[in-house]
């Protein structure tokens, strides 16, 4: 029995590494992206890019908590995450949001649109490589988190339209 509760707390804990409430808000946006833009609805592509959306969030979101494990130690709103309170290696972390990632650009790209998936990449490098370790140096790491953060509805429209719109 014990061995069914750890196993159930790690998958509680890795949920938490994907910052689920974020990914469900990409998720929604991401579809409203896509039902909006021009022309005709089409279910197959829809799923990918939904499912490619979420997986791609959930994956930034568990690399942003890798990163930050040693931040998100020192501050109270953090220090009980999975990865401060060692509950979950840093390298189960970077190997889950790595894997996440690694399905989503595939299904963005075969299942929706090549621009849909290179909007995702472009999206994943800002917020990862840029962002992250912005905002412990500089207030201006708002103004660049607001590129990914607007990324998902675009994602949804590009896989939709082929292209970006007004």
């Amino acid at each position: 029995m014990g061995k069914i509760l750890n196993d159930m707390q790690a998958f509680k804990d890795s949920l938490e590494l994907t910052k689920p409430r974020i990914t469900l808000l990409a998720l929604l946006t991401a579809a409203a992206g896509y039902v909006l833009a021009p022309g005709p609805f089409e279910n197959a592509p829809f799923f990918w890019t939904l499912l490619g959306v979420a997986l791609l969030v959930a994956g930034a979101g568990t690399l942003n908590m890798y990163l930050e494990r040693e931040v998100d130690r020192l501050m109270e709103r953090t220090s009980t995450r999975p990865l401060p309170q060692g509950r979950l290696s840093p390298d189960w972390s970077l190997g889950l949001g790595s894997l996440l990632i690694g399905l989503s650009l595939p299904m963005l790209y075969f299942g929706a649109r090549p621009s849909a998936a290179l909007g995702g990449l472009l999206s994943l490098m800002i917020y990862v490589l840029i962002y992250t370790p912005l905002k412990r140096k500089s207030s201006l790491s708002l103004w660049v988190g607001a590129i990914p953060g607007a990324a998902p509805p675009l994602i949804g429209w590009i896989a939709a339209a082929g292209r970006v719109g007004l």
